[in-house]
């Protein structure tokens, strides 16, 4: 989709209230984002994850800035810049928390992480904030930082009592969204969320979970700062002016791949998500303009369509999730009835990011956004995974087909 078309669907998404200054514009879910700024306004309670850590002053202060002035890598580094071993004790010492159990479990739970390129992401951040003050989970362009929503990180009722929990906006549904797409990660015939909702919760429950977020979280970091491109930055500038630049001069990993063409399913993905941006015709989209529009493009669910950063970071989650960590996507095609609120599955596809054009394109992202040895020896993994999809299926089918709860 030519970027023009792209730059006014995302003026779209700034329309309501005076946006033009939001220091989020462009980015991936900004309506989210910005319903989140509330946080960098107080002066908020937030501790080292590492007791002692010489990171934790500059990264609060630059953790808490809206607009990010003071946050460059001079003074607030990426990861990767600090001449460290990205580790366990390295992420602790750059990640600071609203509540302290928090870093104990996020401790644990990266203690039992054995993914070298999962670490690797870590280097194009410049620090790490876990707290209960948001909503969702987002990369900050002004401050270079990924904030987490707490919500992943808690493990009994005695913790989870503690925490304030923030409603979600996106994927409000309602009878007139027809035709959707829904998605899960699923390893021996098991969703990543079978253990998840429980009263008590192990580490082993909240890996998969919290790996698929950080794999996206941090994709949208590696977009703006390869690894290889950190030596071309200039230190004095600001992480805001940075991307800005980056951006405008397609220096970006999402600037750089293809997206995907097809406005009708763009149009409806912004209608699906944030349904208060609907046009009176955004909703007319039917099982046939999925299978024409959706199936043979690049999109790995209507999510993908927010913007190109968002295309980026769903293909890079299934891509390290299945080759990585062999977790099998599964992404539905489903249609709800009018005033109905079951739905039913009209279509399917195990492994989506396997269908050729997705597979090319996101083997040309790894290899634009992680160093040349580390992207090669990702793209040559063998797996035994394969693509599988099945399409008309009975609209009272009682197929599991890739997981069974």
């Amino acid at each position: 989709m030519k970027y023009l078309t792209l730059l006014s669907l995302i003026a779209l998404l700034v329309s309501c209230g005076n946006r033009k200054t939001s220091p989020v514009a462009g980015e991936p879910h900004q309506n989210e984002i910005e319903k989140n700024l509330g946080f960098f306004d107080s002066n908020k309670k937030l501790v080292s994850a590492k007791p002692g850590s010489l990171y934790y002053s500059s990264i609060r202060n630059c953790a808490l800035q809206k607009l990010g002035k003071d946050c460059t890598p001079e003074k607030v580094p990426l990861l990767g810049t600090k001449g460290r071993e990205i580790n366990t004790k390295f992420v602790l010492e750059n990640t600071i928390v609203s509540h302290d159990f928090l870093a104990k479990n996020f401790e644990e739970y990266l203690n039992n992480i054995d993914n070298k390129f999962l670490f690797a992401l870590f280097a194009s951040v410049s620090g790490i904030v876990i707290t209960d003050e948001i909503s969702s989970s987002f990369y900050y362009t002004p401050t270079g930082m990924i904030y987490l929503n707490a919500s992943y990180l808690w493990k009994t009722q005695v913790e989870f009592k503690k925490l304030k929990f923030k409603k979600d906006g996106r994927y409000s549904r309602d009878e007139r969204k027809k035709v959707f797409t829904d998605w899960d990660f699923v390893k021996d015939n098991k969703t990543i969320y079978s253990s998840y909702y429980v009263k008590e919760r192990s580490i082993a429950v909240i890996k998969p979970v919290l790996t698929r977020l950080l794999f996206h979280e941090l994709t949208h970091a590696n977009d703006v700062y390869p690894i290889d491109e950190f030596d071309t930055l200039d230190k004095t500038k600001s992480y805001y002016e940075l991307r800005s630049s980056r951006y405008e001069n397609k220096e970006m990993v999402s600037r750089k791949i293809v997206y995907p063409e097809t406005k009708k399913a763009w149009e409806y993905a912004i209608f699906l998500i944030y349904g208060e941006l609907e046009n009176p015709n955004s909703h007319d989209f039917t099982i046939e303009d999925f299978i024409s529009d959706f199936v043979p493009n690049i999109g790995i669910i209507f999510y993908s369509y927010i913007t190109n950063r968002e295309h980026l970071a769903m293909m890079m989650e299934n891509y390290f999730m299945l080759f990585t960590e062999h977790y099998e996507t599964c992404t539905y095609g489903k249609f709800r009835k009018d005033n109905e609120s079951d739905s039913s599955i009209f279509w399917f596809q195990k492994n989506r990011i396997l269908q050729t054009n997705i597979l090319l394109e996101a083997r040309n992202a790894i290899e634009l956004m992680l160093p040349a040895d580390m992207a090669q020896e990702l793209n040559s993994l063998n797996t035994v995974f394969s693509l599988e999809t099945h399409e008309d299926i009975a609209p009272d089918s009682n197929q599991k087909f890739c997981k069974n709860y």
